[in-house]
């Protein structure tokens, strides 16, 4: 584990489906977030997705709800208590 590094950003993910991938962490929301979800779950059987939360306000909680990845991270005690509030971990 840890022998490729790769930062991607939206519409430039050319080359991830080339790498078998153990980890992604995402940070933010982006438009098109559900797609690559998928799209790395699809092709990385087993991969640990992690969704750094910085604010809860865009896209709004309802949608970080919906992220399907396995740890939310935040350094927010405020935005920790929200996500416990919704019943994720963070």
């Amino acid at each position: 584990m840890g022998e490729t590094v790769k930062v991607v950003y939206p519409f430039r993910y050319r080359g991830i489906e080339e790498e078998t991938w153990d980890l992604v962490i995402i940070e933010g929301w982006f438009e098109g977030i559900h797609a690559f979800i998928h799209e790395i779950r699809r092709t990385n059987k087993g991969v640990l997705i992690i969704f750094l939360c910085l604010d809860p306000d865009y896209p709004g909680m309802d949608v970080v709800r919906s992220f399907d990845v396995d740890i939310f991270a935040t350094n927010s005690k405020e935005l920790e208590k929200s996500l416990r509030f919704h019943g994720l971990q963070a």
